[in-house]
């Protein structure tokens, strides 16, 4: 399935995926060009609700501990924290996470594989601009476990 009206979408910058993949963040969503799992790679429109920040790294490790041994009440308090920006890093080493809700109520966690990185900013690579983002998306398609 075709992305829509993706020609007005607003590129942010990426995170560093698969080498040479990178998913590539805009303010209506993101596209995730190669996972561990196929049913992740695509387009994936952002919920009405939503908050991305590069996060301390601990704190990443933290909640996929969290995520693997499936401790929902742990992962909800950090998802409250998130969104009061508890965990926001400007560090190098740190990694990207990102909240989103239908209803501002119940919220998805979703921790990226690297920290993001702004669209021309410094240490962008400079392969990854607005142009290259939009040929993605031209021949994308929306990820399976976001339909």
């Amino acid at each position: 399935m075709p992305i829509k009206d993706y020609q007005n979408f607003t590129y942010l910058g990426y995170t560093e995926g698969e080498k040479g993949y990178p998913t590539l963040y805009f303010k209506e969503g993101r596209y995730t060009q190669k996972h561990d799992d196929p049913e992740n790679e695509g387009w994936h429109p952002v919920d009405q609700h939503y908050r991305g920040a590069n996060i301390f790294r601990k704190e990443w490790e933290r909640y996929v501990k969290m995520r693997e041994g499936k401790d929902q009440s742990g992962k909800n308090a950090f998802k409250a924290a998130f969104m009061k920006g508890t965990y926001d890093s400007n560090e190098s080493d740190a990694k990207y996470f990102e909240c989103s809700s239908a209803d501002g109520v119940s919220w998805i966690g979703h921790p990226s594989r690297s920290r993001f990185i702004e669209a021309g900013s410094h240490g962008c690579n400079p392969l990854y601009d607005a142009a290259y983002a939009m040929s993605i998306l031209e021949k994308g398609k929306i990820a399976d476990n976001a339909k």
